[in-house]
């Protein structure tokens, strides 16, 4: 009788465990307002910043070899670094998801052989939002559609201008991930020098 209750209680355990990897934890909206303003600025450093700069922000241990270049198949000038593309897309995937990672590892770097390359490119005066309110507007599947309302600086800026815009996240169990933005996106002009 023990080692069937024994059995018993294993397996409502188990079921218990299983059930609660599948389940999705939605992030509150002051979670939602505070990841928002980390990805947004973050996609403002790689457009504003440089991207050699912005990369060594982001990856503490990232070496960028300013001496050793390579060129895309379009001929753009890249960085080498000490680390593989696959590193980084891992890095890059633990805030961006979907066509808005895609676009953002495309406008920035490349894969030369396995090897991450950052783009060559110098910096300029960049933005900054602050003060993100982010409001839940809908649902569809995993999908989560925000309002959000922020405050803008931009270049020199010492007072911002409010601003409005939507964004959305992919959530799963694993976590949550920027999947579109109105604001920062990443510009695939940025490296189009055909």
């Amino acid at each position: 009788m023990k080692k069937i209750l024994t059995l018993l209680i294993l397996i409502i355990f188990s079921f218990v465990f299983l059930v609660s990897c599948g389940e999705v934890s939605v992030p509150s909206e002051n979670e939602v307002s505070d990841f928002y303003e980390e990805t947004t600025n973050m996609l403002f450093r790689y457009y504003y910043a440089g991207v050699a700069e912005a990369a060594k922000t982001d990856i503490e241990d990232l070496e960028v070899y300013e001496d050793q270049f390579v060129y895309s198949d379009t001929n753009v000038p890249y960085y080498k670094t000490n680390y593989t593309y696959q590193q980084a897309l891992d890095k890059y995937s633990e805030y961006f998801t979907g066509q808005l990672l895609d676009d953002f590892m495309t406008s920035y770097f490349y894969d030369y052989d396995g090897t991450f390359c950052v783009f060559f490119s110098g910096g300029a005066s960049g933005s900054v939002v602050d003060d993100v309110v982010a409001t839940l507007k809908s649902q569809d599947g995993n999908i989560y559609n925000y309002d959000v309302i922020y405050a803008f600086y931009h270049g020199t800026a010492t007072e911002p201008s409010q601003e409005e815009a939507t964004f959305s996240l992919e959530i799963n169990s694993d976590g949550y991930r920027l999947l579109d933005t109105e604001v920062a996106y990443p510009m695939s002009d940025y490296t189009d020098f055909e």
